[in-house]
């Protein structure tokens, strides 16, 4: 058993624009109501302690702030379900993908910047990083990190492509690195040509066509 995980082109300007301040807005339940009742399962609705939960979270929207809990009255699954439902319907392409392997993406790379300044990762191995991200929105589902995991956003996704060189696969996990290294150059290069950002997802759920 694994997850299906890929690589999304991401427009993190509606994230900040439009569903950031939609999960934020004093007319939450509504919103939370409308989506419940089309795409996610009957569950009881929890709308005011999920709204200030909303609240909660850092500048990025993908953590906590600093000292900050979740209240225990909180259906976290719902959260990050309605969370993966407003990003896959209004923040990302379903083509093209780059399909990623089970394992993180900082262990599926190796940086070459450490030859030269241990102390210092490249600047393509932090966006790696960061899109494996704190994994927050991802679902309590064993291990797996189903959902949504990290993004990067539309300047962070250009610098990365200027930076790429700095960054390899490891042999180790990717057997034909040589085509992938390729791939994701091509990946990284349509994204950037259409000024958005990536996001890591694994097993997301697309409304069907």
């Amino acid at each position: 058993m694994g997850v299906y995980a890929c690589l999304y082109v991401f427009d993190d300007k509606i994230l900040y624009e439009e569903v950031k301040p939609l999960l934020q807005n004093a007319n939450y339940k509504q919103l939370l109501n409308q989506y419940i009742d089309k795409n996610l399962p009957n569950k009881t609705i929890q709308a005011e302690t999920i709204w200030q939960s909303s609240l909660l979270l850092d500048d990025e929207f993908k953590n906590l702030q600093n000292n900050q809990n979740i209240s225990k009255n909180v259906d976290y699954e719902l959260l990050c379900s309605l969370f993966e439902h407003l990003i896959v319907s209004k923040c990302l392409l379903r083509e093209p993908v780059f399909r990623i392997s089970k394992y993180s993406l900082k262990n599926s790379f190796i940086d070459k910047a450490k030859e030269f300044d241990w102390q210092q990762n490249s600047f393509a191995f932090e966006m790696l990083k960061k899109l494996d991200g704190p994994i927050f929105w991802t679902h309590s589902s064993g291990g797996y990190h189903e959902g949504i995991r990290g993004w990067i956003d539309h300047e962070e996704a250009a610098l990365m492509l200027e930076d790429l060189n700095n960054v390899t696969f490891n042999p180790e996990y990717q057997k034909y690195y040589e085509d992938e290294e390729k791939a994701l150059r091509e990946f990284l290069e349509y994204a950037v040509n259409l000024n958005k950002g990536i996001l890591n997802g694994g097993d997301l759920h697309f409304d069907k066509k």
